[in-house]
């Protein structure tokens, strides 16, 4: 299975560790799926890491251990497949375009523009709790 994740579920698991997407991660960790990344991507998480209101909430080197993991693990894709239009928010664009790139089988979102599309062409868009139920599922 291959997904990929939003940069807010990222910087979620930054922000609070919480639960749902420490078991993402944790799949991740696993090899249970393959995380798929646009360079698009990776430079929004960077970008976003940059906000003044967030850097003085998470801690540098954990912020590097997970840009580190990104760029050692996951599937990074050429991204140059463009997909414009495609949600409310065109900042969204680039997740459909790795998903679309990357033959992806989900969209892990906590963005309300982007879950409430559901799917896109054969692309899953789920919410982390949601993913986290379809791993459970997998499981079994």
């Amino acid at each position: 299975m291959q997904i990929v994740l939003d940069t807010n579920v990222l910087i979620s698991f930054l922000l609070s560790h919480g639960e749902t997407i420490s078991r993402i991660l944790d799949a991740w960790a696993q090899d249970r799926f393959t995380l798929c990344l646009s360079p698009q991507i990776l430079s929004e998480i960077r970008r976003v890491l940059e906000y003044p209101h967030l850097k003085s909430r998470i801690k540098p080197e954990e912020a590097q251990a997970l840009l580190d993991n990104l760029s050692s693990d996951a599937l990074l894709i050429e991204g140059t497949v463009t997909a414009t239009g495609t949600t409310a928010d065109p900042k969204d664009d680039i997740f459909i375009a790795c998903a679309l790139e990357a033959k992806a089988d989900i969209i892990v979102s906590g963005d309300p523009h982007l879950v409430k599309i559901e799917h896109y062409g054969a692309v899953r868009i789920v919410t982390p709790a949601q993913f986290v139920e379809i791993l459970r599922e997998s499981q079994n």
